[in-house]
């Protein structure tokens, strides 16, 4: 069976899993939870933030230097890292503010900058209230020289209280290469044009229009910096299952920098079981 793929994930989902394995509840005693522990059942060793972290890494890992200052601040804070990279803090209320967006955005301007790129701009997509209205996440999406950036994200879950106060960080931030972006060589035109000319794709028949964005892998930012790109997608319906891709072109050279495949395959074993209307019929009692 062929399902298509969610392009996007609630942030209230996430984070209500986060809150019910006791990642950032029980604030009336100290916490600090083993990383295997608030990953158990989650399919593997993958941090909060969507990095997949190697079997080395775990909350007690030593905090890289960017971490020091929530802990000199709020004792007991715990922070999580992967190749000297901060991707998660939570353990401890920290900031706090009248409203949970009060209190998410005085954390950015104290803390945001110590998650491994200078001052990023961060623009609030969505906030969703969870675990019965005690909590509230707010979903933020980067932004890169005026372009959201693909993969590029931070969430922060505010405790609702008085007053509200953030109890939990993550993020997967891009870093902008160190010798700026390239210049824009090619249009979208040229782009698109590209792609729709390789085998595997000429066979697609649906293309949308590209848009402008920051390419970010969503691996460590040192070694995977961020690229400016054409962003479109490609697809076609077929008996056989459909076939949906998008495709991230460099806009400096027209490499073709990422394809990703939006369609699921999955094979699915069991029986199937439900009542049917014989003809043209509607349900009734006697049919």
């Amino acid at each position: 069976m062929t399902l298509p793929k969610r392009k996007t994930v609630r942030s209230g989902l996430v984070f209500l899993w986060a809150i019910s394995s006791g990642l950032v509840s029980g604030y009336g005693q100290p916490q600090s939870p083993g990383f295997e522990e608030v990953t158990a059942g989650a399919g593997g060793a993958k941090n909060i933030a969507g990095g997949t972290a190697g079997a080395q890494d775990s909350a007690d890992e030593a905090p890289a230097p960017a971490a020091r200052p929530w802990q000199e601040v709020y004792e007991g804070v715990q922070v999580y890292t992967a190749g000297g990279h901060v991707w998660a803090v939570y353990g401890k209320p920290m900031t706090a503010g009248a409203t949970p967006a009060d209190a998410a955005e005085r954390w950015q301007t104290e803390f945001a900058g110590t998650l491994g790129v200078p001052a990023p701009d961060l623009h609030l997509d969505r906030s969703d209230a969870v675990h019965g209205g005690r909590f509230t996440v707010l979903a933020y999406r980067q932004f890169m020289d005026g372009l959201p950036v693909e993969n590029g994200l931070a969430r922060l879950v505010v405790l609702n209280g008085a007053p509200d106060r953030v109890v939990y960080v993550a993020a997967k931030l891009a870093r902008p290469p160190a010798s700026g972006f390239r210049g824009d060589s090619v249009d979208a035109a040229t782009a698109q044009a590209s792609v729709r000319h390789l085998r595997p794709y000429t066979a697609l028949t649906d293309w949308s229009v590209p848009e402008m964005v920051v390419f970010y892998g969503g691996e460590e930012p040192e070694s995977h910096p961020a690229v400016r790109t054409w962003k479109f997608t490609g697809s076609r319906t077929l008996w056989g299952g459909p076939e949906a891709y998008t495709f991230f072109v460099d806009a400096s050279d027209g490499r073709l920098v990422h394809v990703r495949d939006e369609i699921y395959h999955a094979e699915v074993t069991g029986h199937v079981s439900g009542y049917a209307t014989p003809g043209m019929l509607p349900d009734v009692a006697h049919n």
